[in-house]
């Protein structure tokens, strides 16, 4: 879970120096208006166990197959596999883990209210675009990931407040190839950035373009999180560099970070993030959420319409997505798991006709009775 009392640490630049919360947050919200304030997310955006999500789901990984990690380079989160067959079966592993993670969801909540325009996000799961997606809060939206394989540059949409980009930078569980697990990953994302064709024309112009930068649950203590830290924000000289729940454990590092990007640390700002959203809140820029529960009276009678003619997994879809954090959605779930274990016997030929009939008449009825106890 997102640590509550932890401090919050603001990184300004030395010109900003001594500058009031209130007033760098009415200049951020400026910024979102303009579509020239960048969110990024780190590792530390919150934690499992009380740990943070990238050291949990690799000490998951280190515990379940220990026999295929010769060593972890703690301070880099990096794995030295014992040879290629234990890196392949890795990416698997991953993705369980990452399964069975209870998000904090109120955070990322919060950050699909806040109008940004591009999301940037150094983590490989899709926790946020499948909060965003039509399923969950409705919200119109882009997800991207970068690949070190020579791919990274396929063409985007620009982002806009209308239609922000989520975007992956360091791979997606989706695709195992792009996953940063060792070194060589490692090297081969920071080439390929670094490269001549490096981030989507599109990213590249929206951070050149950026006035402000928002570090969300960041190790800066990693020496790649500062180098992509100068890599996308140290272009244009003078921009406000912001960080919030952002881990840097020693004075040293502190000196560095703030010699090197010209940064100011103001502690003990615990609520500032809090202040941020309900300065949006408060100006009405934030981006309506589509409610949990929400379906219009008038289109339960097309619902089940649709039931009717056997449009399940169609009738399926719509109702997870206007049951969501209602008591009904464990159901449709349920539902859901009993129309594909269906499909999968009656495309196999293992039920007979009378037998799959009966099944699907009771699916039907539970669905019908579900759209009945909607509101």
């Amino acid at each position: 879970m997102l640590q509550r009392d932890s401090v919050i640490q603001i990184l300004q630049t030395k010109m900003n120096r001594g500058k009031p919360v209130s007033d760098i947050i009415e200049d951020l919200v400026d910024d979102l208006v303009e579509e020239k304030c960048v969110l990024l997310i780190g590792p530390e955006i919150f934690q499992v166990e009380g740990k943070s999500l990238i050291r949990y789901t690799h000490e998951k990984l280190i515990e379940k197959s220990p026999d295929d990690i010769l060593y972890y380079y703690e301070q880099e989160s990096l794995f030295l596999f014992k040879d290629d067959d234990a890196k392949l079966n890795a990416p698997r592993r991953i993705k369980r883990i990452y399964r069975d993670i209870e998000i904090e969801e109120p955070i990322f909540k919060k950050i699909l209210e806040i109008p940004f325009h591009l999301i940037i996000s150094l983590n490989p799961d899709t926790f946020l675009t499948n909060l965003a997606s039509k399923d969950k809060y409705g919200i119109s939206h882009q997800f991207a990931h970068f690949r070190f394989n020579g791919e990274g540059t396929a063409e985007l949409a620009e982002p806009r407040k209308a239609h922000p980009l989520i975007y992956n930078l360091c791979g997606c569980l989706s695709e195992d190839e792009s996953l940063v697990l060792d070194y060589e990953d490692l090297f081969q994302l920071l080439q390929a950035v670094l490269g001549p064709n490096g981030l989507p024309n599109k990213i590249k112009t929206t951070l050149r373009k950026a006035r402000s930068f928002l570090f969300l649950g960041f190790d800066f203590e990693k020496w790649y999180s500062q180098l992509l830290l100068q890599l996308l924000t140290g272009e244009r000289p003078g921009r406000r560099k912001l960080a919030i729940n952002t881990q840097v454990g020693n004075n040293e590092a502190r000196d560095f970070l703030l010699h090197q990007f010209k940064l100011e640390f103001l502690d003990k700002k615990q609520t500032f993030f809090k202040l941020f959203y309900e300065e949006c809140k408060k100006q009405g820029i934030t981006r309506a959420l589509k409610k949990p529960g929400d379906f219009p009276a008038h289109n339960k009678k097309e619902l089940k319409q649709l039931i009717s003619k056997n449009e399940i997994k169609e009738s399926i879809k719509q109702l997870k997505s206007a049951t969501i954090g209602t008591s009904l959605s464990d159901q449709i779930i349920l539902i859901e798991g009993r129309h594909h274990n269906w499909q999968t016997k009656y495309h196999g030929g293992t039920l007979y006709p009378r037998e799959s009939e009966v099944i699907l008449n009771q699916i039907r009825e539970d669905l019908i009775n579900i759209v009945n106890q909607m509101v």
